[in-house]
């Protein structure tokens, strides 16, 4: 019952998709709702843009541009 998320670069550069056990649900959230993360420096830090509340909890926001475009990323790109 896993869904697959498609996602790809905003310069088209490279496609990926994510699996993930369920989608809780979708929601369009507004570039200014989203706040900057106050946390201690975290080596997933480079991949969030953010984060913001709903319904009383805290969702981080992923940077899905810098993600997909890290070097980690790009030794797929042979694959394709």
């Amino acid at each position: 019952h896993d869904r697959i998320i498609m996602l790809r670069s905003r310069s088209d550069e490279i496609h990926t998709a994510v699996i993930v056990n369920r989608i809780i649900g979708m929601s369009y959230i507004a570039e200014q709702d989203i706040e900057s993360i106050d946390a201690e420096p975290h080596s997933s830090e480079p991949y969030l843009c953010g984060v913001f509340e709903i319904d009383g909890r805290p969702v981080a926001v992923l940077n899905v541009e810098t993600l997909l475009l890290s070097d980690d990323m790009q030794q797929f790109r042979a694959m394709s």
